[in-house]
């Protein structure tokens, strides 16, 4: 039995486990040649069969094959059904159905790879935007469900993504200089499908360290057919550019989301990753006569048959438009009052999208980084430790060679009566809170007495969300139908009141408790009356209102 660490990337995943006759964490290569598995599943309509990774990627724009891309970014329901099927979804062939499907065959092939058979703890990366809102939450359940759900997972826990990073810089940082890592880490994650700013603080305990999530913002929601706002959404925007600069397609309207798109990306993302050193050099040459980028050709690819030609003002105008003001205005947020300069500040940029030059000038150019700058030193062994730090940290941590001290990614609560009668907010978890898994945690008045729900009609109306330590962004939550009748008939006193309290697990799936409560003691009953587990938050809930206060 092994513990394997993955990072389950919306353009390539890899997974990690922890060499003990090396005392280091290595990614697991599938083919010998690389450990970079793509994110790709095909399926052939007349052989009815499916592959994964470099089988799948390669048969793109063959007859017959219908390729699923990015389906990491879609478990999060984002996407109505018109757009999913735009790419290529239907009711057999869900996000999910692909997702689980291709995690299944990557971890069984990764098995085989080091000769074992089962997974004792599977650490799984997630984007910490996902902790955002109610909208891309249910993408960290659904995850953990869909691996907690395979008969050769022991335990499946998912953290986030940044924190996996952090917790490998800092295993870095204390085998270059031999000590521990006490300090503070501005992680940049920038991927295929999402964009994660986080400050984490590392503490040092004896041998052991710990992670904490201080600070995050990002981006990564899907709107309409396209897919967040970081690495596939700039490729494919990018072909289409060039595809449209032509004669043959200049007045055509959307391009379809076919083979013949798809593989023209693909040959755009090829030519990003083996020519980085290229791309970089020709940006630097050309810094200084912008009027030579139209005539710069950076790649020649192919669509239905004709010759499109990528310019280095396509990469540049796709950049100006769609990722820098977004990676601006997420870096400013969360380094706001931030003293970057403080000692045992750290700054890491990881993400197959991270090693892209413009990504890296605009992030080097906002902080002053120079060529031999301490914040980005002693945590970065070599350029590839940028795209594989996720998963070699999710290792470390699936170990338990690093922990991650546990907040809470939103605050979770009830409307209740306080003592002159008024309906006030009550939290049981607040906003990064520290966590204990499983524990229970319960709606608390200031003196840390029970509050009362009260239920004259057996219903559990609303309850209280809040992704934010701001008060004004709480909103209220109804309970939908199968959540409802799971609650209904477990007040049974005379008051018709109840308290209540709420669970996480290591799969970050949220529990209800009902307590029975009694009027006269204003006391809680010592075990609940009944406990529910939700599936997904957004499935058991619908959001009554975004005002403040909530009441409605």
């Amino acid at each position: 039995m092994v513990n394997l660490g993955i990072d389950f990337g919306s353009t390539y995943t890899l997974i990690s486990h922890y060499r003990n006759d090396r005392q280091t964490p290595e990614a697991i290569s599938l083919d010998n040649i690389s450990p970079y598995i793509p994110s790709v599943v095909s399926y052939n309509k007349r052989k009815n069969e499916y592959k994964f990774g470099k089988a799948a990627k390669n048969l793109t724009g063959n007859k017959n094959i219908i390729i699923y891309k990015a389906f990491k970014m879609l478990l999060n329901e984002q996407m109505d059904e018109e757009n999913l099927r735009a790419r290529n979804y239907d009711e057999v062939n869900t996000p999910e159905k692909i997702a689980s499907y291709f995690l299944e065959k990557v971890l069984k092939s990764a098995l085989a790879k080091i000769g074992e058979e089962r997974i004792g703890r599977l650490v799984v990366g997630v984007p910490e935007v996902w902790g955002q809102s109610l909208n891309t939450f249910d993408g960290r359940t659904t995850l953990s469900r869909i691996c907690s759900e395979f008969d050769f997972v022991e335990t499946a826990e998912v953290v986030s993504e940044p924190a996996a990073a952090s917790a490998f810089f800092a295993y870095n940082y204390q085998q270059i200089r031999h000590e521990s890592f006490e300090g503070r880490v501005l992680l940049i994650d920038y991927g295929g499908g999402t964009l994660d700013i986080t400050l984490t603080k590392v503490l040092s305990g004896g041998d052991n360290m710990e992670v904490k999530v201080e600070k995050r913002d990002g981006a990564g929601e899907n709107t309409e057919k396209e897919i967040g706002n970081a690495g596939i959404k700039y490729m494919e925007k990018v072909i289409d550019r060039a595809i449209h600069a032509t004669d043959e397609w200049k007045d055509a309207g959307e391009l379809p989301y076919d083979g013949d798109f798809l593989r023209a990306v693909d040959e755009l993302e090829e030519a990003l990753m083996s020519d980085a050193e290229t791309v970089e050099d020709t940006f630097k040459e050309l810094e200084f006569m912008p009027d030579a980028l139209d005539d710069e050709e950076f790649l020649e690819v192919s669509y239905k048959g004709d010759s499109v030609i990528v310019t280095y003002r396509h990469l540049k105008d796709i950049y100006d438009e769609i990722i820098y003001s977004v990676l601006k205005e997420k870096l400013e947020a969360v380094t706001d009052g931030v003293n970057t300069y403080e000692d045992n500040f750290k700054i890491g940029i990881v993400g197959g999208f991270g090693n892209f030059y413009l990504v890296k000038k605009q992030i080097y150019d906002m902080f002053e980084i120079s060529s031999r700058d301490e914040r980005t030193e002693g945590i970065i062994v070599n350029s590839e430790d940028r795209e594989r730090a996720i998963s070699l940290g999710a290792v470390l941590l699936s170990d338990r060679l690093i922990t991650i001290r546990k907040t809470a990614d939103f605050s979770i609560g009830i409307y209740a009566f306080r003592a002159d009668g008024a309906i006030a907010k009550y939290y049981a978890i607040h906003y990064r809170q520290e966590l204990e898994y499983d524990k229970i945690y319960c709606a608390n008045d200031a003196a840390g007495h029970a509050v009362p729900y009260y239920t004259p009609t057996g219903k559990f109306d609303k309850f209280l969300v809040n992704f934010s330590d701001n008060e004004q962004d709480a909103f209220g939550a109804r309970p939908r139908t199968e959540l409802a009748e799971k609650l209904v008939g477990v007040v049974d006193n005379e008051m018709m009141m109840a308290a209540v309290g709420f669970s996480i697990d290591a799969t970050d799936a949220v529990s209800i408790h009902i307590f029975d409560y009694d009027w006269e003691t204003g006391s809680r009953s010592e075990k609940p009356v009944r406990s529910v587990r939700l599936a997904t938050i957004k499935s058991m809930f619908d959001v009554v209102s975004l005002q403040a206060g909530g009441e409605d």
